[in-house]
């Protein structure tokens, strides 16, 4: 399982998808923690979590030409 989320991860940054600074220790991570916190909120307050800790996950856009891109 390790194998395959390291791989996962390093086509995620290679893509320019991933910030490079997370992990694959923090990924795993935060997966266990988005199951914890499916069981002790609503689904909503849940959904809202992962979104923000996706947001932070995700690379930040660069502007080309005036057009949003992920870098």
């Amino acid at each position: 399982m390790t194998d395959i989320g390291d791989r996962l991860i390093a086509r995620a940054r290679e893509a320019g998808a991933l910030r490079r600074d997370a992990t694959g220790a923090d990924i795993f991570a935060l997966v266990n923690a988005a199951a914890w916190i499916a069981e002790q909120m609503s689904i909503e307050q849940a959904d809202r979590l992962v979104e923000l800790t996706m947001a932070g996950l995700l690379a930040p856009p660069k502007i080309i030409n005036g057009v949003d891109e992920f870098a």
